[in-house]
């Protein structure tokens, strides 16, 4: 997911970052459907919000891990992304 000014780029690709899936056309396809898009992004903000196991990558490479602000809930990613597609597939129209 890319800013772009305000106006969000996504697109699906490998995650493995290496030059073959950089430089390669194939190995990544725009996200353009909107309703697509909505929920892409609301996975990408569960992933960020982690303050239970998230890690932050440090020059040290001792990634600790990331401090919850005080006061704030728990949010544990995985834990968060399967509530929210059991809940889309009890709600999804069929």
């Amino acid at each position: 997911m890319f800013h772009n000014g305000g106006n969000p780029l996504m697109y699906l690709s490998s995650a493995d970052l290496m030059e073959r899936n950089i430089s390669s056309h194939r190995s990544r396809i725009p996200l353009i459907d909107p309703a697509l898009q909505k929920e892409m992004g609301d996975l990408l903000e569960l992933q960020w919000s982690d303050n239970v196991k998230a890690r932050v990558i440090d020059e040290a490479q001792t990634n600790p891990y990331r401090k919850r602000a005080r006061g704030a809930g728990q949010i544990r990613s995985q834990v968060a992304t399967a509530e929210w597609l059991r809940h889309r597939a009890r709600t999804k129209v069929k």
